[in-house]
């Protein structure tokens, strides 16, 4: 059931393309803060991780491989807990573009569970995904760039949520291990496949 207009706000009924559609005035005010009548602030899709949020995280590695064959493993989602063992399931929405803008994957790192959205992606030099579990909203930009001696791969996270402001030391300290560990395995297993 759709919510009633507030006062001021008539619903207009259009035709479009012979189906008709409900469509909702919205008021000046409304668009500058992202919301349409009744349903709230839009959520807007990120383009980087939120220099505002209580706990920002940034960790870079130096991996002596080619660049490829960093973003072959980086982008196999599927391959993850292969390589990583603190990642124990990471499994694509659609297996056949796990790495494209708008892809969801499901996967459990530390024992936490969380369904991200592939927000962007440059291949092979960027991606940014993020999702919510658990009250904590986080968004995670990964940046490899080619160095003379392989490959510097760039995270950084940005959390927010009730939980991470009730206790943003013990939140950036979990990432901080997070983030480290991940770049050390990635490391590992890119420069053993390079040889």
């Amino acid at each position: 059931m759709a919510a009633l207009p507030a006062a001021g706000r008539t619903p207009v009924r259009v035709e479009v393309t012979g189906v008709s559609a409900a469509v909702r005035i919205i008021s000046r005010s409304d668009h500058h803060r992202g919301e349409v009548m009744g349903t709230g602030p839009t959520p807007a899709v990120p383009t980087s991780v939120d220099p505002a949020a209580p706990v920002l995280v940034r960790h870079e590695i130096d991996v002596r491989a080619p660049l490829e064959t960093v973003w072959r493993l980086h982008a196999d989602v599927t391959g993850w807990p292969a390589w990583n063992p603190d990642i124990t399931s990471a499994v694509p929405t659609d297996p056949e573009a796990p790495f494209t803008p708008g892809a969801r994957f499901t996967w459990t790192s530390f024992g936490f569970t969380v369904t991200s959205t592939v927000h962007d992606v440059t291949a092979p030099a960027r991606v940014l995904w993020g999702g919510t579990a658990d009250g904590i909203s986080g968004v995670h930009e990964w940046r490899l760039t080619r160095t003379a001696g392989g490959v510097r791969v760039v995270t950084e996270e940005s959390f927010a949520g009730d939980p991470v402001e009730a206790d943003p030391a013990a939140m950036r300290q979990a990432l901080d291990v997070s983030l480290t560990s991940w770049l050390s395995h990635l490391k590992r297993a890119a420069e053993s496949a390079a040889g």
